[in-house]
């Protein structure tokens, strides 16, 4: 230890006093330093008697002193508010945190410009009915001819007229579902299951929704066979028969069902502008009034309830269905002659046509077909030789098809055998005949549908006769004898 050091030493053992320790640190291989040893020296000779004792080596001197304690005052000589502790709300976005290190593995693509006709925000939802209502050009009925009777009233409608109001109805946005639905399903109030399925908790039933208004074509007669226009219906499937004009009650008071696509019709023509076309106008003119009427009463009915529903008009077209064929054929679905113009997409017609495909016969093997039982003496069963009709009742008869096979030499006419359907043998109950039975069937129908039949003693070891053939003699094996 050099002489600098020490007197740096005893200057500070004589500011401090005697309370003060030092700690001495030797240098280690490392370039580090290691303590050393610790001393609480009493007087400056003290420390010089301590430093003659240590190597003649590089040491490093700490002292490390302690902080003098300030005398205890009281409270209230405190003139400084307390610091509050620390809650959670103080760690928030005001303290500075550091930002994340982006994933270079991971590619940045840009945005790009936005367009001009973005929006920044969506819309906003709707917060009432009057704001989804559904607009058309019946409603109001100005520019229409009007017809009044008592306190009901008519309109005259061409077929331009009519044209251009389905045309604008089709352009119309739909309404929200919850805005129509359960109402669309059928709410009978003696139907409980279905109240029960739909409203759940609700204690009110949904009312008649006041969003929609559409448009309805109505062919007088109620003949859809001929002249029939897009979406037309039948006064019967919303109006009561009978003296007093009134709307059916289209909601099922018993049963449940999901769908019920059955009162659909009734539904929307109760919410709709109707327009009833045809060719005698006097019929088309006394089908009007009784809707008219109808609508009355129904509007009525919703009043007294409490409920407010638009108020809907009943129209007459003017124009017979040869103007419709002349200037509006996209309109026509049936013709006058009742021949379907395929101009209009009617849906009953579209899913009849495509359960005709897909349950039409179509070839699964060469010459077998699969497909629904053919009309009896229809061109399509004419098609077919062999019919095999697969029903809960039917049972396995391979010996019919060996018959068959058998005769391909003969004339045979057209046959027609059963098979047990699907899922009536059980697995578990199978017994070898009953597998051996399918077997032999299937293998049977290969050999028809191939024009291939097996040799006798290869099917079965029975003649025509009945007779079992002898089997082969062995060639006699040398014997040996024992040694």
């Amino acid at each position: 230890m050099t002489r600098r050091a020490l007197d740096c030493i005893r200057r500070l053992l004589r500011a401090s006093g005697t309370s003060s320790y030092i700690t001495l640190l030797y240098p280690a291989p490392q370039s580090s330093y290691s303590p050393l040893s610790s001393i609480k020296p009493n007087s400056a000779d003290h420390l010089d008697q301590y430093a003659r004792r240590l190597p003649p080596s590089p040491i490093m001197a700490t002292m490390a002193l302690p902080r003098p304690i300030p005398p205890h005052s009281a409270a209230s000589d405190m003139t400084s508010p307390i610091t509050p502790p620390h809650t959670l709300q103080d760690v928030g976005p005001s303290q500075s945190c550091a930002a994340p290190l982006p994933n270079k593995h991971i590619p940045v693509c840009p945005t790009g410009p936005s367009k001009a006709n973005d929006i920044d925000t969506p819309p906003a939802s709707p917060k009432s009915t009057d704001e989804v209502q559904q607009n058309s050009l019946l409603y109001p009925p100005e520019g229409y001819v009007r017809v009044d009777a008592g306190h009901l009233s008519i309109y005259d409608a061409s077929a331009s007229q009519v044209a251009q109001a389905l045309d604008f109805a089709a352009r119309q946005p739909l309404p929200p579902p919850s805005l129509v639905f359960p109402w669309l399903h059928g709410l009978h109030p003696n139907n409980q299951m279905q109240q029960a399925f739909f409203m759940g908790r609700r204690r009110s039933p949904r009312k008649t929704p006041s969003c929609l208004r559409g448009v309805t074509l109505v062919k007088a007669d109620g003949d859809l066979s001929v002249g029939r226009l897009k979406g037309a219906i039948a006064p019967d499937e919303f109006m009561c028969p009978g003296s007093t004009p009134g709307f059916i009650e289209a909601d099922p008071a018993d049963g449940f069902s999901v769908r019920n696509f059955q009162i659909q019709p009734a539904k929307v023509a109760f919410t709709s502008d109707i327009i009833v076309y045809g060719d005698d106008l006097a019929q088309n003119r006394s089908v009007a009034w009784d809707i008219a009427s109808a609508q009355a009463r129904w509007r009525e009915l919703h009043v007294a309830q409490g409920a407010t529903v638009p108020e809907y008009n009943t129209f007459v077209c003017t124009s017979t269905l040869r103007d419709f064929e002349e200037d509006h054929d996209d309109l026509v679905s049936i013709d006058a002659a009742g021949n379907s113009t395929g101009k209009v997409l009617d849906f009953v017609h579209q899913e009849r046509r495509e359960m005709w495909d897909m349950t039409e016969a179509s070839e699964i093997s060469r010459n077998v077909f699969m497909g629904p039982t053919p009309e009896p003496g229809s061109a399509e069963e004419q098609e077919f030789d062999l019919l095999i009709e697969c029903s809960d009742l039917g049972r396995l008869n391979p010996a019919a098809l060996q018959l068959i096979a058998e005769s391909l030499d003969d004339a045979v006419t057209q046959s027609f055998l059963d098979f047990p359907s699907s899922g009536s043998i059980l697995p578990p109950t199978w017994s070898h005949e009953e597998a051996d039975g399918i077997l032999k069937t299937c293998r049977w129908m290969y050999h028809l549908s191939h024009g291939t039949c097996p040799k006798m003693d290869a099917v079965s070891g029975v003649d025509r006769d009945g007779d079992s053939p002898m089997p082969p003699e062995r060639a006699a094996s040398p014997l040996h004898s024992r040694p």
